[in-house]
Order: C-alpha cells, then structure tokens, then sequence
C-alpha cells in the first residue's frame, strides 16, 4: 500500500518543521501509548528485544516519504518502505 500524507495523519504522524528539514513524525514519552507503537514495530524488527519504552519512541520519515526510522530509547533502526507502510496500516486500525 502506498504511503500518503492521508495515512500518516490516521495514524498520528505530524508533519515537523526541523532544522534539517521536514519530516513526519509520531512521537510519544515512555507510557501506554509509546509501548503500543513499539508492539507494533517490534514485529518488523528482528533484533528487537523490549517493547516496554522507557525514555521516548520516534518513528519518522522524510517529508516525501523516503528514510523511515525508528528510534526507542538511544536504538535506532532503519526500516524498509514495505515495513514501514505496514506499520502505518496497523498503527491506524488501532488508534
């Protein structure tokens, strides 16, 4: 499935002003809700080993959609754009 603009916001993401540009962005402190992003994250990471968030997640793309991350806790993983649209999907039916 595509990533639009439309999908992210369904899902929470917030487009940011940074200094080093715009990018998308669902971000949350350690809490139900930072726990239930990395759930659904951890199924796409196979070196994942905790979805108990203790600081902050970030999950981010560029503003066209290219470079989806994952940040949780000082660990950052790149995902690919299959994944990350997955993770869009899910994380929209849930909210």
């Amino acid at each position: 499935m595509r990533i639009t603009a439309g999908r992210l916001l369904r899902a929470g993401f917030r487009l940011t002003d940074c200094d080093d540009g715009k990018f998308w962005v669902l971000e949350g402190r350690a809490g139900q809700e930072a726990d239930r992003v990395a759930a659904v994250c951890k199924r796409y990471l196979e070196d994942m080993d905790n979805t108990t968030v203790t600081e902050d997640v970030v999950l981010q793309c560029d503003e066209d959609f290219k470079n989806p991350v994952f940040y949780m806790d000082g660990f950052l993983w790149q995902l690919n754009r299959g994944d990350f649209s997955a993770i869009i999907t899910r994380l929209a039916k849930i909210k």
